[in-house]
């Protein structure tokens, strides 16, 4: 399972860069921000109005706070919302299949990708196991084009800081 996540989110990676923003800004040549998403600020006709929500997890059922109120934008072409963007991470949400990304900068480190993790667990109002129990990678640019790591949440079973 792992790895059918791993090969969906470097797909995903290759295909839309790692950027969120809205406005392209200029990014050294081969970067991973060279590509650049057409991020809508408009949430999709069919986005959640009340409360929570429920997603499906790894063993059932995840009630948490509606996400898409707090969006900071939607990008049509993968059906993907921007949760939260920083100069060392962008939290993206994939609607096709449940999944959120914690996508590191190049510059981002192990506390980075905590800081990412615990806001993104305190956005969705759960606690550690229940966040462990949703589809969540952590994803590590490498040097080669728009490769990525994915990693382990530093605090679910299995995890390891980079």
């Amino acid at each position: 399972m792992l790895v059918v996540l791993v090969v969906i989110g470097v797909s995903i990676f290759a295909f839309r860069g790692q950027s969120g923003n809205a406005t392209p800004s200029p990014a050294p040549e081969g970067s991973l921000q060279s590509v650049q998403p057409d991020i809508s600020p408009s949430l999709p006709a069919d986005a959640p109005k009340g409360d929570t929500i429920s997603l499906q997890g790894k063993n059932g059922v995840v009630k948490v706070n509606n996400f898409y109120k707090t969006a900071k934008g939607y990008w049509t072409e993968v059906d993907a919302l921007v949760l939260e963007k920083s100069d060392v991470y962008t939290i993206w949400y994939y609607r096709f299949n449940s999944m959120f990304e914690i996508a590191l900068s190049p510059s981002g480190t192990t506390p980075d990708e905590r800081a990412a993790e615990t806001k993104l667990m305190q956005d969705l109002g759960i606690k550690e196991a229940a966040f462990c129990g949703l589809t969540v990678i952590a994803t590590y640019p490498l040097d080669k084009g728009n490769e990525k790591e994915s990693l382990p949440l530093s605090f679910c079973p299995g995890a390891a800081g980079f």
